[in-house]
């Protein structure tokens, strides 16, 4: 059966894609799903887009719901296989956004629909910003945390967990103060440090999905002062590995 590929990935953040398909189709691995983005006015989204066919066919690449100043390099409609443009964007105003790239087969007509869903909020001065080092899992691969969201009073911040084993468990550790306590290497294929203080709390815990990714959130309580909490994910496949940690400012 012939089968239209589209896959996505984030520069600058990674997720925020749902991908819907007609028939039996197909997403490389690399392709975040299920996923959203929160992001703060003024700041940049930034993604490449690649659909692809089979041998001998092409895939034309389209796009619907582009928002006011969203740009594509080159501009769609593309045709090829694979079809692939960089997507650019840098909201201006707050709202609820929702963007569909389409791949259609030009030989069989099946199509693929990659929605992406962003939500721009204004005020947001929080910031995030990683320390420290992974540890490897038994296959010397070290899962990433990166954050993206608006990390202010009554918002939230997403951490996403990527490049992690599918079927693995991603679990959201956080504190208040930052460490660097070495862990047992029985534990650990490899020497491994917890990068936080002891008092560690589990925020959030979510399966690893077939494409590698997790979302795991933290939410901030309203009308308390600015602050820094920690956070560093522990993924728990066939073997153990631990992500960078993540400073986040609550501003």
């Amino acid at each position: 059966m012939q089968h239209t590929a589209l896959s996505a990935a984030s520069a600058a953040f990674f997720g925020a894609v749902l991908c819907v398909s007609a028939g039996a189709q197909s997403f490389s691995t690399s392709t975040p799903v299920g996923q959203h983005f929160v992001m703060g006015t003024g700041q940049t989204l930034s993604f490449p887009v690649s659909a692809s066919a089979a041998a001998g066919q092409s895939v034309q690449l389209t796009v619907a719901g582009l928002p006011p100043g969203a740009r594509t390099t080159p501009v769609l409609p593309v045709t090829g296989s694979p079809a692939s443009v960089s997507f650019t964007w840098t909201p201006a105003q707050a709202g609820a956004f929702v963007i569909v790239f389409v791949a259609t087969n030009q030989t069989t007509r099946a199509q693929t629909l990659c929605s992406i869903s962003v939500n721009a909020l204004t005020g947001c001065q929080g910031s995030a910003a990683t320390y420290g080092s992974g540890c490897a899992t038994s296959t010397a691969n070290v899962p990433k945390l990166t954050p993206f969201g608006c990390p202010g009073p009554g918002l939230s911040a997403s951490l996403e967990v990527s490049q992690a084993a599918p079927g693995a468990l991603a679990v959201l550790l956080f504190s208040m103060a930052p460490a660097a306590i070495a862990l047992p290497v029985p534990l650990f294929p490899s020497a491994c440090s917890l990068l936080l203080q002891p008092s560690v709390v589990i925020a959030a815990s979510q399966p690893v999905t077939a494409y590698g990714g997790s979302i795991l959130n933290l939410a901030f309580p309203p009308g308390l002062p600015g602050y820094t909490v920690y956070a560093q994910a522990l993924v728990a496949g066939s073997s153990l590995a631990l992500t960078r940690a993540v400073a986040v400012q609550v501003r």
